[in-house]
């Protein structure tokens, strides 16, 4: 099992655009027959978004960056965006 969490911080100026941009990812993510992913932000912070990915499926990683690169055409969304990759344990087996 591979999830993938990925955190960052989006300015009152930029929440228009990062707003349009993550429902870009998303479509470009369904287009590409992958999971689309559900967008939180911080109880106390609302200007920190994290998006969820749960349990992918093998070839997730590179559908992700195909359509991440797709809708961010100058880079500065993926620079700031902070990405955690996770397996799932043994113990959970």
């Amino acid at each position: 099992m591979l999830s993938l969490y990925v955190y960052y911080r989006v300015s009152a100026e930029q929440h228009a655009q990062r707003l349009a941009q993550w429902q870009a990812l998303n479509r470009a993510l369904a287009e590409r027959g992958a999971p689309t992913g559900q967008r939180q932000q911080r109880r106390d912070d609302a200007s920190t978004w994290m998006e969820v990915y749960p349990d992918l499926p093998a070839g997730f990683e590179a559908a992700y960056r195909q359509a991440l690169a797709a809708v961010d055409g100058d880079g500065q969304w993926q620079a700031c965006r902070h990405e955690e990759w996770f397996v799932g344990s043994k113990e959970n087996d």
